[in-house]
């Protein structure tokens, strides 16, 4: 995958966390003043989604990465399906926000246990794969060794 494809992706990604944070807002009654309340609410967002994700690596064995949560219950994949780049990748935007240790060392440990990945020439979605969570950590650190995976 391009790069180009994989910003827009990204930026996707964003309109839908600032459309969830606005949508919010509309719930609550709240009138949108400039931008302070919109800072103020994409803060509030952010901070619990880290209060969220470190409650989701609790319920994580080291195998597994979140699929999705449906009927009461958190189904997983391994590091081989074609979402599991966005756990760690998740993780990192979220650490990058917060600067929460835990969360950078969960990251670490999921882009460990994906490093195998770097061979697969099976599977046509190892930009998600790949570039959500070595990507991610390689534009953080321009580090050679996520470069080179």
């Amino acid at each position: 995958m391009n790069r180009k494809f994989l910003k827009t992706i990204a930026y996707q990604f964003l309109l839908l966390f600032l459309f969830g944070a606005l949508n919010s807002l509309h719930a609550q009654k709240r009138t949108l003043k400039p931008q302070k309340d919109l800072l103020e609410t994409a803060n509030a967002s952010l901070s619990g989604s880290v209060g969220q994700y470190k409650y989701l690596m609790r319920q994580l064995k080291p195998d597994q990465w979140p699929r999705t949560f449906e009927n009461g219950r958190l189904l997983t994949v391994s590091p081989y399906a074609w979402i599991s780049g966005f756990y760690p990748g998740t993780l990192l935007y979220l650490y990058e926000f917060s600067g929460d240790s835990i969360l950078w060392n969960e990251a670490q440990k999921r882009l460990e246990g994906m490093e195998k990945l770097k061979t697969v020439t099976v599977n046509h979605d190892l930009g998600f794969m790949m570039y959500c969570s070595f990507g991610n950590a390689l534009r953080l650190l321009n580090n050679q060794y996520y470069k080179d995976i």
